[in-house]
């Protein structure tokens, strides 16, 4: 019961931990759908069905079946973009020093799960990330289902060392030619599903460099906020990864406006 409210219209929402939030009369993952209040009325029966929502536990090892601990590992949702599928995050963990992760806190679905991303390095090791059962790339990866309240087990996954590459080079101003410092770099995985490959910024000479890159196909995508402006200059480079990249020029500039 809410009291003392002010008379207008309004989205009703309800949630508990351990259930998916839900608004009144919503579809699933949709909008609610407005009330409207006058003064002095009551609305009765605003009544909600919470449904629990499930997790997803398993193990992370490395090919001799030893436990990886720290292991970043997320639960991904399949979406389309432009018409071309990504896999969007919807809940993530870490490993244990067993290697045993655990994902809660799920709405029921598909996920795939990915274990890795960000590059991760444990003790100087660097692996592949990889999604579930054994798969590099989402058309290839196995897509699991999670009831509501249910619990999804052994979902057990194991990951391989992988040579790595470094990317470098400069970015400049395309409008002075001079170096632009604080530029940021942010390296894609074409496929999409394997989220960020590589942040960073450039220096203050306008050089930077990314490390510990997967061999592959990317989308290198840089850009920098001008000061005082709200526009951002950037533009996006396709790069196929097979050793080290290095003395990579970047020009950036105000591109052009399409009416």
């Amino acid at each position: 019961e809410l009291r003392g409210v002010e008379p207008g219209t309004y989205t009703i929402t309800c949630w508990k931990p351990g259930y998916e939030p839900a608004s009144y009369k919503a579809k699933k993952h949709g909008p609610g759908e407005p009330v409207t209040l006058a003064a002095d009325q009551v609305l009765r029966e605003i009544d909600f069905s919470l449904t629990r929502t499930g997790l997803v536990t398993g193990t992370i090892s490395d090919e001799d079946g030893e436990p990886i601990r720290s292991m970043p590992v997320q639960a991904m949702m399949k979406v389309y973009r432009q018409g071309k599928p990504q896999l969007q995050q919807a809940g993530s963990a870490n490993s244990d020093d067993r290697g045993n992760f655990r994902i809660f806190d799920l709405d029921a679905g598909r996920y795939y799960i990915q274990a890795g991303g960000q590059n991760f390095m444990g003790q100087g090791t660097v692996y592949a990330t990889v999604l579930y059962p054994n798969a590099y790339r989402m058309a290839d990866a196995q897509a699991v289902q999670l009831t509501a309240g249910g619990e999804l087990a052994g979902v057990n996954i194991t990951m391989h060392e992988q040579q790595t590459y470094s990317i470098s080079g400069k970015v400049f101003d395309q409008r002075s030619a001079r170096p632009s410092s604080g530029a940021f770099l942010d390296l894609m995985s074409d496929d999409y599903g394997f989220g960020t490959q590589g942040y960073t910024q450039a220096r203050p000479d306008g050089s930077f460099k990314l490390a510990n890159i997967a061999p592959g196909r990317y989308h290198l995508i840089a850009g920098i906020q001008e000061a005082g402006m709200h526009n951002t200059l950037s533009l996006t480079k396709v790069l196929e990864v097979t050793g080290n990249v290095s003395d990579l020029n970047i020009s950036l500039g105000p591109g052009v406006t399409v009416k």
